[in-house]
């Protein structure tokens, strides 16, 4: 999940939003996939690494839920990796994911999950409860998505935030039941500003090969060539290493369907960082580059209206593009 920055904190306290209130129960099943000990060698810091997979099904509750049960569903996460504090899933440890989260309207919510295993929050003064700091067989953390292909207009690309707590037996390595809540809320912006922020999610599309150049919600170009310039035979999207999102080449331009005060551009690099420079017609705007884990690369400028992304081909994936039109 990429960090709040300044800026989104300004929006959040200046743009116009509707909130929508979301309180689900959860119940379902958490099983380990894999496992191993990472070290730094001669047995000083090891920790227990575990991939699980985790199905849950969310129901409405009523006395604080606003959405009269409209994100019912279905909640999976491949690929949660938990990294521990030492060689037992007794210790603490902190957790990350991607989640799908399936309504009964046919919405899909895709993002990121992140939190901490085994500890417990609940306690003086925060809480009465007289729950201890570490608590096996708890979970809890964060989670951060967008909504896609909502059958109401405003909801579609709205931004839903929210904290989980899970609990599931800890003497069980195996299959095992695993109940909760998600406690969260859904910011939809005004119809204003939904047609002028907007967001395109790239891990979200079947993996295959497209044209080049190629037209995205009918006025976003995306166009791949080598580094002299000529251009690729496709475009693709690809799935690497647990990601999915377009196969970035030596040079990716995208041009964006008209002036933009600001774009954000989520990337996953496998060997050399990404380049991503912002202009406005021949003018250069800006630039920004990606670290060696997902990123989200961000410019802020005036009149920006096409993106260069450069990177050693087949190197890099990109995740998503957000821009916000003046």
């Amino acid at each position: 999940m990429p960090p709040t920055t300044c800026s989104d904190a300004v929006a959040l306290y200046g743009r116009d939003y509707c909130l929508l209130v979301v309180s689900e129960n959860c119940e379902g099943q958490i099983d380990s996939v894999d496992r191993r000990i990472n070290s730094c060698g001669a047995g000083r810091c090891d920790s227990l690494r575990v991939e699980f997979g985790m199905d849950l099904t969310l129901s409405s509750h009523s006395p604080c839920d606003q959405s009269n049960g409209r994100f019912d569903g279905k909640f999976r996460v491949r690929e949660l990796i938990t990294a521990y504090a030492g060689p037992l899933s007794k210790h603490r440890g902190v957790h990350r994911g991607r989640f799908t989260w399936h309504t009964k309207t046919g919405s899909t919510i895709r993002g990121d999950i992140t939190g901490l295993t085994n500890v417990g929050t609940a306690r003086r003064p925060a809480s009465n409860c007289g729950e201890h700091c570490d608590n096996p067989g708890t979970m809890e953390g964060q989670l951060q998505g967008r909504l896609h292909h909502a059958h109401t207009p405003t909801l579609d690309n709205a931004e839903v935030v929210g904290t989980y707590r899970f609990r599931f037996d800890p003497t069980r390595s195996e299959l095992t039941t695993i109940r909760g809540v998600i406690e969260g809320m859904v910011l939809i912006p005004c119809v204003g500003e939904s047609r002028r922020r907007r967001h395109i999610d790239l891990a979200s599309l079947p993996e295959g090969r497209g044209p080049n150049p190629w037209r995205l919600d009918d006025d976003v170009v995306i166009r791949v060539t080598d580094h002299a310039g000529a251009a690729h035979t496709h475009t693709e999207i690809q799935a690497d290493d647990g990601f999915v999102g377009l196969r970035l080449t030596a040079k990716t331009t995208v041009v964006l369907p008209g002036p933009c005060s600001r774009v954000a551009v989520r990337v996953v690099t496998m060997v050399s960082p990404v380049q991503l420079e912002a202009y406005a017609g021949t003018q250069f705007v800006g630039s920004d580059t990606s670290g060696f884990t997902p990123d989200e690369l961000v410019i802020e400028g005036g009149g920006i209206d096409r993106l260069t992304l450069r990177v050693p081909p087949r190197e890099a994936l990109c995740l998503a593009l957000s821009f916000e039109l003046e």
